[in-house]
């Protein structure tokens, strides 16, 4: 089998650096090795890092039947569970995505002036001239969206007891306490019994408990006017008639929730960075949308082109994930100048393929007018991976970002109380950036 070089680091050297530093060693290995390079040392089989939009084209529009997904990721199979449609096999993964999609879609398309709503609201009470954590303030913004569109707009009892069930869950898994323990259970299992593995699972035993809850209720009312996510999923049936049963609904909705909530924040937060550290932005923003006649009025805010342009470039610069969704090789085959046989690992790498000097020139510079010169194809620009997998949280994070941004830059003014340069930091499985604040001036 030919294989391109790599580090020959240990495999648990090679996952301590990057998990510890995403972006560096992803950065150090492509100078050392190339485009394309080996991941794992000598382990077998063996793990291929891709950036190519060639050799990406190649992996995305493989059939399943050649290359298969294999999300690896302990971190996600402990948040989502084993049942999560993401863990499906190709035929029950699309039947699932065939149902939720249409009714995702639908959501977003009434939940504009709910996002500028919560926006208006989270950051007017931000008391003006005290530092905030921009983080934690998208990450109100986000769950507030997100559970607008599970739930409703109404029960906010229930309602809050989801979002402190939510953030309690997240906020454990993505602890590096809780990585560490991830990455010693690979060799230690007694490590299952340590505290953080249980306080996890009792946090996921009751967020399971509290929408299996919800499903139930909404069962029982058979109410068709409904617009919530959960209710819309009630009444879906595929092309044979079937209905998604509770447990396909609860994977939906936890896997929604997982694509639509730190992922959101973090994006949003590394758009608020840019668009105050690079100040010729913010002025063309704001001359675009003092330009804009109608307001806040959201479908037409979702299509001014600058604005378009910063949230793609605030993707492309910081993805919220290094990499796409593993895939593993069902038979043999050829990517590039490499001939791959089966159980070879695929990693596709959005952070590297956004960072190549030939597609993206000057790759470290902040320019959205690059997305106004030219369309780049979905292997050139991947913040959400691609083919069959591709993330379902995109539409969420691209028409939140827009309104999000057009809400503060329209109705208030911030700073950045500290403007340098920022590293991306790996919080669970998003790049977020750190200790990021701001005020309200």
């Amino acid at each position: 089998m030919s294989l391109p070089p790599g580090s020959q680091s240990p495999y648990i050297v090679q996952l301590f650096q990057i998990l510890s530093d995403p972006t560096g060693s992803l950065d150090r290995w492509s100078r050392e090795y190339g485009e394309t390079f080996r991941l794992g040392g000598d382990r077998v089989p063996p793990t291929i890092c891709f950036s190519n939009p060639q050799d990406i084209r190649t992996i995305f529009n493989a059939p399943p039947d050649t290359l298969g997904y294999s999300q690896q990721s302990e971190l996600v199979k402990t948040l989502l569970g084993d049942g999560s449609f993401i863990f499906l096999p190709e035929k029950e993964h699309q039947r699932q995505r065939k149902l939720i999609i249409p009714n995702f879609h639908q959501q977003l398309e009434s939940c504009g002036q709910s996002i500028i709503a919560i926006t208006q609201k989270i950051i007017g009470n931000l008391i003006t001239g005290n530092p905030f954590d921009v983080r934690q303030i998208m990450k109100q913004i986000s769950i507030e969206v997100i559970l607008n569109e599970i739930l409703g707009r109404e029960n906010y009892l229930i309602r809050d007891r989801f979002k402190e069930t939510i953030i309690s869950l997240f906020d454990a898994v993505n602890s590096p306490l809780f990585a560490s323990y991830l990455l010693g259970a690979r060799f230690f299992p007694e490590l299952l019994q340590v505290s953080i593995w249980q306080t996890v699972r009792h946090l996921k035993q009751k967020l399971d408990a509290q929408i299996y809850a919800e499903i139930a209720w909404r069962r029982k009312r058979e109410d068709c006017s409904r617009q919530d996510l959960i209710s819309l999923l009630i009444i879906s049936s595929d092309e044979n008639g079937e209905s998604m049963s509770d447990r396909e609904i609860r994977d939906a909705v936890i896997t929604l929730i997982f694509a639509g909530f730190e992922t959101v924040a973090a994006a949003l937060s590394w758009m608020l960075y840019w668009v105050y550290y690079v100040p010729s932005v913010r002025v063309k923003l704001l001359s675009e949308l003092n330009n804009n006649g109608d307001g806040l009025e959201p479908t037409k805010v979702s299509r001014l082109p600058y604005l378009n342009a910063v949230c793609n470039e605030t993707l492309r610069i910081n993805p919220p994930a290094v990499s796409a969704f593993a895939r593993t090789v069902r038979q043999p085959i050829e990517i590039g100048e490499y001939y791959l046989e089966t159980g070879t690992g695929i990693d596709v790498s959005i952070y590297l393929a956004h960072r190549r000097e030939s597609v993206y020139p000057e790759p470290s510079f902040f320019e959205p007018e690059r997305f106004l010169d030219r369309q780049f194809s979905p292997y050139e620009f991947l913040p959400f991976g691609g083919g069959q997998c591709r993330c379902l949280g995109a539409s969420l994070v691209r028409y939140e970002m827009k309104l999000v941004l057009a809400v503060i830059l329209s109705k208030f003014e911030l700073e950045l109380i500290d403007p340098r340069p920022i590293k991306p930091s790996r919080h669970g499985i998003v790049m977020i950036p750190p200790e990021l604040k701001m005020r309200v001036i």
